[in-house]
């Protein structure tokens, strides 16, 4: 009887931690807005929001660590210099302004962009078997 006792309390006892460790599980959708909302439209809340949920998996700690107004100048910077070094220097140089204004305005219509998830698939994980991910 004593033996019965012990392991009722051990199964309860590991089926209680299965319990607690449960987190959240969000739509695929959801997640998929959260990381939209991060990496297109560089919004801050949704970096919180996405780090927050993605917690559990990191031991506690931010997945993500992004200052977007240095990420950003350096994107422009780099985006603009790409696309002028087609061009001779004096071509470069006299429309650099430009190109920065388009690209200015490039990025600004990708963070104002919408998102709307039409449909989700669930599918085999290539590598890990008998897993599905959407």
């Amino acid at each position: 009887m004593n033996n019965f006792k012990i392991m009722i309390f051990m199964m309860l006892a590991l089926l209680s931690q299965n319990l607690l460790a449960q987190t959240e599980v969000k739509k695929p959708s959801e997640v998929f807005e959260m990381y939209f909302g991060t990496f297109v439209k560089n919004d801050d809340d949704a970096l919180s929001k996405l780090n927050d949920y993605l917690k559990p998996t990191v031991e506690g700690e931010n997945a993500y660590q992004v200052d977007f107004k240095i990420v950003s100048r350096e994107m422009m910077k780099e985006s603009t210099d790409n696309f002028l070094s087609a061009f001779s220097k004096t071509t470069a140089d006299a429309c650099r302004k430009e190109a920065e204004d388009y690209f200015t305005a490039m990025m600004e219509n990708f963070k104002n962009g919408k998102l709307s998830v039409k449909d989700v698939k669930i599918v085999q994980n290539e590598y890990i078997e008998d897993q599905k991910i959407a």
